[in-house]
């Protein structure tokens, strides 16, 4: 099994984050606590962790039912995607979108901004 296999589900109230089979990071739900760096933040560390140690060249992080995050958690993604370039871009975050929601439109165009090597956005 896989470092990124290995992972399981993390929940909280009103959101869940889940390693699929096809190997994607499944977001659902909302995300609206005051310091998401601190409960989610960790998390998300792991992923990135494992997907480097399995020598992935490619992740996805499936949004499309995310439906709303505070501005705090759109930082977690920026967060992520600072990780990867500064890390020697190991691998491309391809970020799955639903452009019929207006803040991932806007949120996932200024995260796409910060590197031109390691996003990708699908909408």
């Amino acid at each position: 099994m896989s470092r990124i296999e290995a992972i399981e589900a993390f929940k909280m109230e009103t959101v869940t984050f889940e390693v699929q089979p096809d190997l994607a990071l499944q977001v659902r739900g909302t995300i609206t606590v005051m310091n998401p760096t601190e409960t989610i933040g960790p998390y998300l560390e792991r992923v990135h962790e494992a997907i480097v140690a399995d020598g992935l060249k490619e992740f996805t992080v499936d949004v499309t039912q995310l439906t709303f995050v505070n501005s705090s958690a759109i930082r977690l993604f920026a967060d992520w995607v600072i990780r990867v370039e500064d890390g020697g871009k190991p691998y491309v975050l391809v970020f799955n979108t639903d452009a019929s929601r207006s803040w991932q439109r806007t949120a996932f165009r200024s995260i796409a901004s910060l590197s031109d090597d390691c996003i990708r956005i699908r909408s």
